[in-house]
């Protein structure tokens, strides 16, 4: 495991890992109490035996695959079941857990490199991976997923950072989506291919889509994201915006995925505690690629994987005056 730090002029900060491809930490240096955006171990070997994906790049493909199985081009895989009869995340050891080859450091850049050996955990074809996190004067996080692949096979990554803001509950957070549109799951949050609306299920939000965050009402819900343009191409715009007004503190979330998991992180366990922080996982939708209705997370030699994700810091009070 090596570890990388990149820089702004202003005084940003991120940490980074090459196991997993990981964000060990994000500091500002605007907030009012606590620069620390992210959760994170004390002791960089405790990533080794997170069983929380912690900052990490997630895949091969994100979220859950039901049963672990799915059908394309004629023939039917069972790929890691890890998570009951379901794939988690990529299944056991996935790209979370892989030590990814350093490509490029500079003081704002730095590049990780993986590749994927067909059948790992199941999955068909080779998949040469990159992923590119750079930090901008605009204190941006912008994270660039590359894939590869020598046959078709499905692909969706992202990056699982618990964002806490400075915060310790959610409650003290607040989560503007640019979407209501969720997928239905089932009671092992596997999507059945439904799509039902937040505002009729979450009381709380707002007819802007803003949620005040509670520990009493747990989110585990993929949100569809309406970032396409008029001839069907995603392209990279707003998604969410999370605040913590105590601290002083806004994050906006821009990407290309067709999905945004939103996951209060209710099921966190020791050293940390549960619903005190929120992943916001751009990705792509879950169990897609068992679904009729959905965008397909399908690549291709000829048709490659590239999506995007950017966290994009700033003063709470510097837009509202």
């Amino acid at each position: 495991m090596k570890i990388n730090e990149i820089v702004n002029n202003n005084g940003m900060r991120c940490r980074l890992s090459s196991f997993g491809a990981r964000v060990l930490s994000v500091e500002v240096p605007f907030a009012k109490y606590n620069k620390q955006m992210i959760l994170g171990y004390s002791h960089a070997k405790s990533y080794q035996q997170d069983p929380y994906y912690i900052g990490a790049t997630i895949g091969r493909v994100a979220n859950r695959i039901g049963k672990g199985q799915f059908h394309l081009n004629g023939k039917n895989y069972q790929v890691c079941q890890n998570e009951g009869e379901h794939c988690l995340h990529g299944g056991s050891s996935g790209l979370s857990e892989r030590e990814w080859r350093i490509e490029k450091v500079s003081t704002s850049e730095v590049i990780y490199s993986y590749c994927s050996p067909s059948l790992e955990n199941g999955f068909p074809g080779q998949a040469d991976l990159q992923v590119r996190y750079h930090l901008t004067a605009n204190n941006e996080i912008c994270i660039s997923f590359i894939g590869n692949v020598s046959q078709p096979t499905p692909l969706s990554l992202t990056n699982h950072s618990y964002f806490t803001l400075g915060e310790g509950s959610v409650s003290d957070l607040s989560l503007h989506l640019s979407d209501h549109r969720y997928m239905v799951s089932d009671e092992d949050n596997v999507a059945t291919g439904e799509i039902a609306s937040l505002r009729q299920s979450c009381p709380s939000i707002s007819a802007a889509n803003l949620l005040r965050l509670s520990t009493n009402t747990p989110l585990d819900h993929c949100i569809l994201l309406s970032n396409k343009t008029p001839d069907g191409q995603r392209r990279v715009a707003w998604g969410a915006t999370l605040e913590a007004p105590g601290n002083n503190v806004r994050m906006q979330l821009y990407t290309d995925q067709p999905a945004l998991q939103v996951y209060t992180s209710s099921a966190l366990g020791p050293p940390f505690l549960p619903s005190s922080a929120v992943c916001l996982e751009a990705q792509g939708v879950v169990n897609s690629i068992n679904l009729k209705n959905v965008e397909t997370n399908i690549v291709t030699p000829t048709q490659p994987y590239c999506k995007r994700i950017v966290y994009k810091f700033s003063p709470q009070d510097e837009l509202t005056g």
